[in-house]
């Protein structure tokens, strides 16, 4: 990333928010922020590519979502708006070149030791040498562009994550029925065949088809032990964690709740499904 194109991507980021570039499904036409700006309009078609693919790298390695799509994109402003006020594409350039500077002496270092490694074991072992495979997946992209027509995406309420422990990024998001006004839990596999799977919103989960309760929305850790909440029937008491039920999550397990220390549940993949533990 050079300085100028640091100083282009935060242009570009902060146009994506204004409110005149967004249509009437709250999506933002590409075409339309180029042209409304004096310095975007004079890029190639290659260098405002370029442009958007530091944009989907970036916000992978860092952790959030600011855009999503080819030509119509769905505009994260939350989170473009908290990027771009600790610094931006600026700042994320300038970090970046001072780690490189730090650590070009050890790279050196490295490179000349693993060259006389090499040259070394070449001399020392003329077979041995067999094929190398290198197991390489493809890596696909989640297009959140074609969710569910019934559904709205509430934008500041998405997470990354490995949900399904395929070790690619998935998505996942607060949405609202548009028909019915319910709110919901969507999650879409990072795939060739972008599967997606709706809990609330209309659709029963736990005996709940509207999870309008939902304060707190975040990401649980690969291998943490969960389990649900076993509660007295009769008298509505709870008795404990059924630790009967306990499973070490596989991917990336959603928490939901009230508040922190308020009731809600987990969804989590057990290798075939999705499942809801019910938490209190």
């Amino acid at each position: 990333m050079t300085k100028e194109q640091s100083i282009l991507l935060d242009i570009l980021l902060i146009d994506f928010t204004k409110p005149e570039y967004r249509g009437n499904s709250g999506m933002v036409n590409l075409e339309n922020v180029v042209k409304g700006n004096e310095k975007l309009i004079k890029l190639s078609e290659l260098e405002l590519n370029k442009l958007l693919y530091i944009i989907r790298k970036e916000q992978i390695k860092i952790g959030i979502q600011l855009l999503s799509g080819t030509s119509i994109f769905v505009v994260f402003e939350t989170h473009i708006n908290d990027f771009i006020n600790i610094g931006g594409f600026k700042k994320l350039r300038i970090k970046k070149r001072n780690e490189s500077y730090f650590k070009w002496t050890s790279f050196i270092i490295i490179v000349l030791s693993f060259i006389i490694l090499l040259y070394s074991t070449f001399f020392q072992k003329n077979s041995n040498i067999e094929n190398i495979k290198l197991d390489i997946k493809p890596t696909e992209k989640v297009d959140i562009t074609k969710i569910p027509d019934s559904l709205e995406l509430i934008t500041d309420k998405n997470l990354i994550g490995d949900f399904n422990g395929d070790n690619k990024t998935d998505f996942a998001s607060i949405v609202k029925n548009k028909k019915n006004k319910k709110i919901g839990v969507l999650i879409i596999h990072n795939s060739s065949k972008q599967e997606k799977f709706v809990f609330g919103a209309g659709k029963i989960v736990d005996q709940m088809s509207d999870l309008d309760w939902i304060k707190i929305f975040k990401i649980l850790p690969k291998g943490e032990i969960v389990s649900p909440t076993l509660i007295n029937k009769e008298t509505g008491d709870i008795i404990g964690q059924d630790e009967n039920q306990n499973f070490k999550l596989i991917g990336n397990g959603i928490y939901m709740s009230v508040e922190e220390s308020h009731g809600g549940g987990i969804v989590f993949w057990n290798g075939k499904e999705y499942k809801w533990y019910r938490i209190e």
